[in-house]
């Protein structure tokens, strides 16, 4: 193994402006309504919401699992399952939830090349990118009224998959174009470090050729549909108990730009800039700003308690695993 050079000071300091943002918009609240606002929840509410967000997971976690069986990787369920939830609390205390991938370590002791095994891990984490960006986009513009915006995104999706089927499957591209393609290729691969990036690449989207065949996508579809109600119902249940009068149209909105905001490399999981986007879509419905940011806190909560509860259950599960006889 070698060692891992030490990050830049300024990359270490990026989570901090997520915190920035979050103080400052604390600072604008009222104090007192603020902390009202916490107080309006009981405790049996975040139970549900907590439970709703479990099986938001363990549907994610069956996906995968589904998805590694279209690979022909045979993975033992209880194995599938631990590495899945460890993947989930690394998710949490990583910049863009890069973390998750870590549950393709699970693949690679058992022999995996890391491009195959990383490959399902990119096709699920597309899918939940995928439907947050078209929901948070379509759902976003009907509160805002801003339609054009539904349109863009959507085109913006749909040009994404597009070109996903192209790099996975080639072939069903005209073949001047595809020579093209190919050449094109052939001497960004000649460019030094660039050309093992391409190779991996290659290896990388020949991993979800599999899982580009119809009935794989409809099935992937649903599981990911499914799941994510799990993630909406949380935040439907915390705001019911908040008394937030705002439309679960505006709800599921927010949340859906909420979670893309999880990708930004400034902050961790979104922290700041998800309480910034319930504040201002929110509001268009009258709901107090102390409100939206309490209940973008809460939500938020609410999933990094289970992902790393569990979470770090499941990595002393797999420490379990490994130490059986046999294993």
């Amino acid at each position: 193994m070698t060692r891992a050079k030490a990050r830049p000071l300024w990359k270490r300091l990026l989570p901090l402006i997520g915190v920035a943002l979050l103080a400052w918009l604390i600072s604008q609240l009222d104090g007192a309504q603020f902390a009202a606002a916490f107080a309006r929840v009981p405790g049996t509410a975040l139970a549900l919401a907590s439970l709703s967000f479990t099986v938001n997971l363990v549907l994610k976690a069956v996906r995968w699992k589904r998805l590694l069986s279209v690979q022909k990787i045979e993975l033992p369920t209880s194995v599938a399952i631990a590495a899945f939830f460890a993947g989930q609390f690394w998710g949490q205390v990583t910049l863009g939830r890069m973390g998750e991938f870590m549950r393709a370590e699970a693949l690679i002791e058992r022999d995996v090349p890391a491009s195959q095994a990383l490959s399902s891990c990119v096709y699920d984490r597309i899918l939940d990118l995928a439907l947050v960006l078209v929901l948070g986009a379509v759902l976003g513009a009907f509160v805002v009224g801003e339609l054009r915006a539904a349109v863009a995104a959507t085109a913006f999706a749909l040009v994404g998959c597009l070109a996903l089927l192209v790099l996975v499957r080639p072939e069903l591209l005209p073949s001047a174009a595809r020579a093209r393609v190919t050449a094109l290729v052939a001497w960004l691969g000649r460019i030094g470090p660039l050309g093992k990036a391409l190779s991996f690449a290659r290896e990388l989207f020949a991993g979800m050729r599999p899982m580009l065949r119809p009935a794989p996508v409809l099935e992937a579809t649903a599981w990911t549909l499914l799941g994510w109600l799990g993630y909406f119902a949380a935040l439907w249940q915390i705001a019911e108990a908040m008394g937030v009068s705002a439309s679960r149209l505006a709800l599921t909105a927010g949340a859906s730009l909420a979670a893309l905001s999880a990708l930004l490399p400034v902050t961790f999981s979104g922290l700041g800039a998800r309480e910034l986007i319930f504040k201002k879509l929110l509001a268009l419905e009258g709901t107090p700003d102390e409100l939206a940011v309490a209940l973008g806190l809460l939500h938020l909560a609410v999933m990094s308690g289970s992902a790393l509860g569990f979470g770090f259950l499941a990595m002393l599960w797999q420490q379990r695993q490994r130490r059986a006889p046999g294993a």
